[in-house]
């Protein structure tokens, strides 16, 4: 068998090391003995040109692959502006994207909720950013793949096709209408499958409930329908029973509960047609540890502090002033829930009828307060106290409250009831001071003073033993007198101290009866008022 020899230019029958190219591409490594024996035989001459050779080959196969990419490519590139002409030529925007005028337009929407941007409960405004996917079938925009070179997806702009006129209904944004205008682009598949991804942020209305607040849960509903297709025209349906949740970003002051979405028909009273609409509620949970930490602790403490307004003694005179300054605490509190409330008079926040119930009890504790300091000061007046509050108050009422019985009887001046208190009274001839017939008797000659008795005791010493009898019992008379006057002083005074100190004793009993009242009646307006807030939790 002949083989070409290219050094020589003549056939011979011995294979040449160009013959085979790989044993001078490996530089005899892996050739046969044969190919070995021609390459040593005609050198390095056969070897230069066999290099030259294969590199030209090398070169000539990557240019041909080179160039079948950069031709499919810019074939790629025709078919797709070929087929978006060929779409476009006859296409109108304005008109329904249906062949037949009788049929509708089935539009599936979607929102994919990114962030809740605030929720303005004074105000009822909620702003969200989303991302809106939606979905028809456009009957002029098919093509077959094999005639444009496989393109099995297309890109247009909003402004080249017909889109839904899609509105979010409850917007109160004045820069927006709330309507689609975002400008990115909508995808088209060779079945008429149209696709619009746009990220939108709108401004709705939402009604707040306060009632629970802060402990509430608020369900805003943003509204979207089409604003001059009727359901015969444009049926909207939501793509699934829920929004897109899989992106959302979590906000520090509600908690994000659910997203469901509801298809609803309605019918106005300008149009017999139904109008389809889709209900996107927004589920959201207040997170209470704020309103907690800074509104009702401080609150709950105030609360705490008021019953020991009734440690104080009545005669520190800031027994008053510490309630003022507790009720002025709570004011301000409730003054700074009210100016982050919606100004409505449906409902009042709970937390509004807390503060509300705490003004109310400090309110009372005041005027328990003024009470207790005027039944403190009661025995000024020198008033006897009655044995019914006697019984009652000092005596029943202070065992009940581990006080013991502090009941003392009224004791008047010479009553015999007193001899516990003050010892036996001396009485005279006739027992009291009105017995004496005339003031001839030196007996009822009385001094009208410790002083005067005080100098008659001194001129009955200075008396001198042998004077008479008579004289002398005279004296001694006015010395009788004169100490019956001063052991009736002296119970008088004791008299007067011991009402008053009856009725500073019935002050306390009533404040340690107040405090404990104050207290259970704190306790229960409290679990009562924050009882729907803790079947909430």
């Amino acid at each position: 068998m002949l083989y070409p020899n290219l050094s020589h230019g003549v056939w011979t029958s011995e294979r040449s090391a160009v013959c085979e190219p790989c044993c001078v591409f490996l530089l005899l490594g892996k050739c046969s003995p044969s190919c070995r024996r021609v390459a040593a035989k005609y050198g390095s001459v056969t070897t230069s040109v066999g290099r030259v050779i294969m590199s030209l080959a090398l070169l000539l196969q990557l240019s041909v692959i080179f160039t079948c990419y950069i031709w499919k490519g810019c074939l790629g590139s025709d078919f797709s502006t070929k087929l978006r002409e060929d779409l476009l030529a006859n296409y109108d925007r304005a008109r329904r994207p249906v062949k037949n005028v009788d049929h509708n337009v089935t539009v599936e929407f979607q929102v994919a909720l990114r962030q809740i941007s605030d929720l303005d409960e004074k105000n009822q405004v909620l702003q969200t950013f989303t991302w809106v996917r939606v979905y028809w079938k456009d009957e002029f925009l098919y093509w077959n793949t094999s005639e444009y070179g496989g393109v099995d997806e297309l890109q247009f702009s909003p402004s080249e096709l017909w889109i839904p006129d899609i509105y979010l209904y409850n917007n109160v944004d004045a820069g927006s209408d709330g309507g689609l205008h975002a400008i990115t682009n909508i995808i088209v598949t060779p079945t008429g499958n149209v696709k619009w991804l746009a990220p939108i942020a709108y401004t709705s209305s939402c009604k707040i409930d306060i009632r629970l607040f802060p402990y509430d849960d608020q369900n805003c509903t943003m509204v979207f329908g089409s604003w001059t297709h009727t359901g015969i025209q444009v049926d909207l349906y939501p793509k699934g029973d829920t929004g897109d949740l899989s992106s959302y970003a979590d906000n520090g002051e509600f908690e994000l509960m659910g997203m469901p979405m509801e298809r609803k028909v309605v019918y106005y009273p300008c149009c017999p047609e139904p109008y389809p609409n889709l209900h996107v509620t927004i589920s959201l949970r207040r997170r209470t540890m704020f309103y907690f930490f800074n509104l009702l602790l401080p609150g709950l403490v105030l609360e705490v502090i008021n019953p020991l307004v009734f440690f104080l003694p009545p005669d520190s005179g800031e027994r008053i002033g510490f309630c003022m300054t507790i009720l002025l605490a709570l004011v301000v509190f409730l003054q700074i829930v009210s100016a982050s409330m919606p100004p409505t008079s449906e409902a009042i926040p709970l937390i509004g009828e807390f503060y509300a119930a705490s003004i109310f009890i400090l309110g009372v504790t005041a005027l328990l307060n003024i009470l207790t300091l005027h039944v403190y000061y009661h025995g000024s007046g020198q008033k006897p106290m009655s044995n019914f509050i006697r019984k009652t108050f000092l005596k029943w009422t202070a065992r009940l409250l581990g006080m013991g019985d502090l009941s003392q009887p009224d004791c008047p001046v010479g009553s015999s009831e007193c001899h516990h208190y003050y010892g036996p009274v001396p009485t005279g001839k006739s027992g009291n001071r009105s017995s004496c017939d005339t003031e001839a008797d030196i007996s009822c000659r009385i001094p009208d003073s410790p002083r005067a008795g005080q100098d008659l005791l001194k001129a009955v010493m200075e008396t001198k033993t042998e004077r008479s009898s008579k004289m002398f019992g005279q004296h001694l008379g006015e010395i009788l007198r004169s100490v019956k006057y001063l052991i009736g002083d002296f119970q008088d005074r004791k008299t007067t101290g011991n009402r008053e100190s009856e009725w500073k004793t019935l002050g306390l009993v009533l404040d340690r009866f107040l405090m404990f009242f104050t207290i259970c009646y704190t306790i229960v307006a409290n679990v009562l008022l924050l009882l729907p807030a803790l079947n909430l939790a």
